[in-house]
């Protein structure tokens, strides 16, 4: 009922769900950028680049990813997380 609803907002309204809610939008944003291709138009109108060259961008990222990937149980065991 009404005080299940009550716990409910105040937990949402918590410093770690606003927080992690921020981090999600703005990740989302970011993403957005990269898989609408904003980036792509960006660098081949505005910069005169090649698809070559956003191909390589692309490869670029997924290379800056793999370690973090590889490496995320030593990354949580040493910064931890919230719970």
């Amino acid at each position: 009922g009404g005080v299940e609803f009550g716990r409910l907002w105040k937990k949402l309204g918590s410093l770690e769900v606003v927080v992690f809610f921020v981090e999600v939008l703005i990740f989302g944003m970011a993403m957005g950028v990269i898989e609408r291709g904003l980036l792509f138009i960006f660098v081949l109108k505005d910069l005169g680049g090649s698809t070559t060259l956003c191909g390589a961008i692309v490869g670029v990222t997924v290379l800056f990813e793999l370690p973090i990937f590889h490496y995320s149980g030593v990354i949580l065991d040493r910064i931890g997380h919230s719970n």
